[in-house]
């Protein structure tokens, strides 16, 4: 065999391990991030309920007041949460839409309303 063969021979192995390596580690990354996902609801700062959003067999909705006199119907489905309606001037809230991860966190910020997503880590998705 000659040496530039070796030489091609053995940089084919090494990327194939390296490629190996790197479908393994994925495999493993992603197989324990899903499940448990929660919504956490905030009204004027304070934690008011906590949904296990894998856990929603039948979809339900509830109503938040604040203090201010405004409301936010939220509505759960399995693995989704959103506002269908509010009662503040912009709709924000309702415009963000269905969410089901923590990418981006719906925000009522006339009736102080927070609504975000953690995993079963506690840990919330990486936004670049």
């Amino acid at each position: 065999m000659k040496t530039g063969n070796r030489g091609v021979l053995i940089t084919a192995f090494v990327l194939i391990f390296i490629f190996a390596a790197a479908c393994i580690s994925a495999f493993f990354i992603l197989k324990d991030s899903g499940g448990d996902k929660k919504a956490l609801v905030y009204s004027d700062g304070k934690l008011i309920r906590e949904i296990n959003l894998d856990e929603v067999k039948e979809s339900y909705s509830f109503r938040v007041e604040s203090e201010n006199g405004g409301y936010n119907i939220i509505n759960v489905e399995n693995g989704k949460i959103y506002v269908s309606e509010a009662s503040c001037p912009d709709k924000v809230c309702i415009r963000t839409g269905k969410i089901s991860s923590s990418a981006v966190p719906i925000a009522c910020l006339p009736n102080k309303l927070v609504i975000e997503i953690k995993d079963k880590y506690g840990k919330t998705d990486l936004v670049v």
